[in-house]
């Protein structure tokens, strides 16, 4: 039996919503963009949701010029305000996880990402780690805030 969230997908209605506006976050939005999904971006600096907006391409290689036609379409919105992922049936997390000076993991901005997560999850919903990260980190940081909700 095929979930309505499948048939969403299947037929390219689902919403999609990316945490990080970064290279992989704008790639990943690119992609799916040029499928037909809905998109929602967020990003927690306002400096770059602002240059997205004004068609500034913010990474050096990455073409962007197909996104921005998306967005002036309205089919691709931007916020700085984490609510815009509240009507998401896909939520894709793409932040940096640095190292510290020893070389581990530095999983604060990762946090950040699941706490938002967290905030606009909701049944049926697909939740997509797509962050540089340790294996096991879904698994022992974000699945348990997910099954105490």
């Amino acid at each position: 039996m095929v979930s309505k969230l499948e048939e969403k997908i299947d037929q390219a209605k689902a919403t999609i919503g990316v945490i990080g506006l970064g290279y992989i976050g704008l790639s990943i939005l690119d992609t799916f963009g040029k499928v037909g999904f809905s998109l929602r971006g967020y990003d927690k600096d306002p400096n770059r949701i602002n240059d997205l907006k004004n068609h500034i391409n913010p990474t050096n290689y990455l073409d962007l010029e197909n996104l921005f036609h998306i967005m002036d379409l309205e089919s691709f919105t931007i916020s700085s305000e984490d609510t815009i992922l509240q009507d998401c049936d896909i939520l894709i997390i793409c932040v940096p996880t640095t190292l510290d000076e020893y070389r581990i993991p530095d999983l604060s901005c990762l946090r950040k990402a699941f706490q938002t997560v967290l905030k606009y999850s909701k049944p049926h919903q697909l939740i997509v780690l797509q962050s540089s990260t340790y294996p096991g980190s879904t698994e022992e940081e974000l699945f348990p805030l997910l099954k105490n909700k």
